[in-house]
């Protein structure tokens, strides 16, 4: 299954949308991108899982880094995770650390 990340900025918001399976082969595509949004002048950083179908260990630890590059006061959320992105989201306990919004 093939990755695809996008960053885009509206007002102070950042949007990374994953498209795909984030893994051990694509999760340099999204630090970049989570870098890049590290950069800008922005209150929340949304992550856009609507079309993401896969999240592997690799993918789960490319989401934390995106908490650990943002800073404090930046908010990430993690919007629309498909049900099997969800729970692998929930059993690595992001929801302590992130809003998880439908």
């Amino acid at each position: 299954m093939s990755f695809n990340a996008t960053l885009t900025t509206a007002g102070r918001t950042a949007m990374i949308t994953l498209h795909g399976a984030l893994d051990k082969d694509s999760d340099q595509e999204f630090r970049e991108k989570v870098e890049r949004a590290a950069t800008l002048d922005v209150s929340e950083l949304v992550l856009d899982m609507s079309a993401l179908q896969q999240l592997s260990a690799a993918g789960i630890r490319a989401i934390a880094y995106a908490r650990q590059q943002m800073p404090d006061d930046v908010q990430v959320v993690i919007a629309s995770p498909v049900e099997q992105v969800r729970r692998t989201l929930l059993a690595a306990d992001f929801g302590d650390s992130m809003v998880i919004r439908e």
